[in-house]
């Protein structure tokens, strides 16, 4: 059985209780000193608050000698601990927002895979491989948020394409191809409304079809010209993609896959990326060494 957390006590103890600043200028004879504290000779603590709750103390002790506590040295406590109650409450807030809006890009991630259901599951799969490589890449926070936000809108642009286009068995025409490929496109338009969405995100969306050698689209980019955060997304998409059963093909396997991302190394992908990635697939154990 877990033991209980004893209750705090002592100056704490006494403003969580009572919700209100506490002092003693003797604290060693003050009713409700704690006795493991011998050093405190005078104390002033006030209640920090979040969500109109006591959250913590901020404490002011004297460890030399006995000294007043004037009513002007409470109000001013009681003042720095309400500034810091606000700041603890527009932190929650933010961190509260910064949550939601993460869920809300993951699920519409995951609605729009919802419209062709043989790739459910793959905006999280690819979300995940995408943030491995780009820790063992040593992508910076920021980098990593904003590789993950790409990846949940990777494919927002397909909401402009039509559903027959999208779940065709067959392969596409020059003029299907071009309608599909419109997409990425489409994706960076909408996503330029959006204030809050940066322009790294942007750039996932926009470039990760494009290809190492200049051949892909929509801006034929080629090698270090592509941002970095489409070429690591892009490895990590074509990977999911070619392990995926579609209507076209059945899955690969690990093996499989991991050759031709190999093979189109230097043609399609970076090849520093696509070693980082086979090393990633590796220590996760899909690959054999």
């Amino acid at each position: 059985m877990t033991a209980s957390r004893p209750a705090p006590s002592g100056l704490i103890g006494e403003v969580i209780r009572t919700g209100r600043s506490q002092a003693a200028e003797d604290y060693q004879s003050w009713p409700e000193r704690r006795t493991d504290a011998p050093n405190v000779r005078t104390g002033l603590a006030a209640p920090l608050r979040a969500g109109g709750r006591v959250v913590g103390v901020v404490m002011l002790v004297h460890l030399v000698r006995r000294v007043p506590v004037p009513g002007a040295l409470v109000t001013l406590l009681d003042t720095v601990a309400q500034r810091i109650s606000q700041a603890l409450d527009r932190a929650a807030s933010v961190e509260h927002l910064h949550a939601t809006r993460e869920a809300a890009l993951r699920t519409l991630g995951r609605m729009l895979e919802s419209r062709d259901g043989d790739t459910f599951g793959h905006t999280d799969r690819v979300t995940t491989l995408a943030l491995r490589l780009g820790e063992r890449l040593e992508l910076n926070e920021a980098q990593r948020q904003h590789l993950r936000w790409g990846a949940y809108l990777h494919d927002i642009g397909k909401v402009a394409v039509d559903d027959r286009l999208l779940r065709k068995t067959g392969p596409l025409t020059p003029a299907e191809r071009e309608a599909m490929q419109w997409h990425v496109e489409i994706g960076d338009q909408l996503l330029r409304e959006e204030v809050f969405v940066p322009r790294e995100v942007r750039e996932v969306v926009r470039h990760h079809h494009e290809r190492w050698d200049g051949g892909g689209y929509p801006d034929r980019l080629a090698g270090p010209d592509i941002p970095l955060l489409a070429r690591i997304f892009s490895v990590a998409d074509v990977f999911d993609a070619l392990i995926s059963p579609r209507p076209y093909k059945p899955a690969w396997t690990a093996q499989a896959a991991a050759a031709t991302l190999l093979e189109q190394s230097g043609r399609q992908f970076d090849p520093a990326v696509v070693q980082m990635f086979l090393n990633v697939l590796r220590e996760d154990g899909l690959l054999d060494g």
